[in-house]
């Protein structure tokens, strides 16, 4: 059975994957990017080359092999860097609502326009994080008032870094076992921005699941189903 690496997204960490964990036929490496749980760090400091590096770390360490590398939203630019790296690692890719954007450019230039002034609006020290009510309506659309105070609990601030960085798509083109989760309700990425990202990567396997951008947190048991199979 393979191993699962999961990236968590931006605003997240490892710890946004544990309802999804218990699905999976396999065991699975949810890794902390540099700024949050096992990897605290100054975020105003942090590169998005650290983000990289820290996947790299943590799968190199435990030496997993022939695994699925799973990554959720802005996540997924990690994850592609991650495969120009270290590709013999890994026999297939999920992306979960990424934002990926055409190679050679941003996700800042390929995010919804409010969202993307609501993350600028909290970045003058190079770190942002959405206020309550922009994170309510736009990550939060599809959970119950439980789950919602959970998730809004679990934010925590980014490092801007990870927007502005210039795509390499050329692990993850060359991969060739690729699949895109299309979250329709998604209000964070919507399904048309998702067609955008799905275009970029090029050679993928698209499979709707009808959830919302945080879709480890509303329909978790049915995710991680998509990533067995597809894995």
């Amino acid at each position: 059975m393979p191993t699962y690496v999961l990236v968590h997204g931006a605003n997240y960490g490892a710890t946004s994957w544990r309802l999804v964990v218990p699905h999976l036929d396999g065991p699975a490496l949810a890794v902390d990017l540099p700024g949050r749980g096992a990897r605290p760090a100054d975020l105003s400091q942090v590169t998005f080359d650290d983000f990289v590096a820290a996947v790299e770390e943590d799968v190199v360490r435990a030496d997993v092999r022939d695994a699925v590398l799973v990554a959720h939203s802005a996540g997924g630019l990690t994850a592609a860097h991650l495969l120009n790296r270290i590709p013999e690692r890994f026999r297939s890719c999920v992306l979960v609502a990424c934002p990926i954007p055409p190679h050679g450019q941003a996700i800042v230039d390929n995010i919804d326009p409010g969202i993307r002034e609501a993350v600028l609006a909290g970045s003058g020290d190079g770190t942002y994080l959405l206020d309550e009510e922009t994170a309510r309506t736009a990550l939060c659309n599809d959970l119950d008032a439980e789950t919602t105070a959970a998730a809004l609990a679990e934010m925590t601030a980014d490092t801007t870094a990870l927007l502005s960085e210039v795509a390499d798509l050329s692990g993850l083109r060359a991969l060739g076992r690729v699949t895109y989760v299309r979250t329709t309700l998604d209000q964070t990425l919507p399904p048309a921005q998702q067609d955008a990202a799905i275009a970029a990567i090029g050679d993928c396997t698209v499979v709707d699941l009808e959830a919302g951008h945080l879709a480890m947190y509303s329909r978790p048991a049915e995710l991680a189903g998509v990533i067995v199979a597809r894995g």
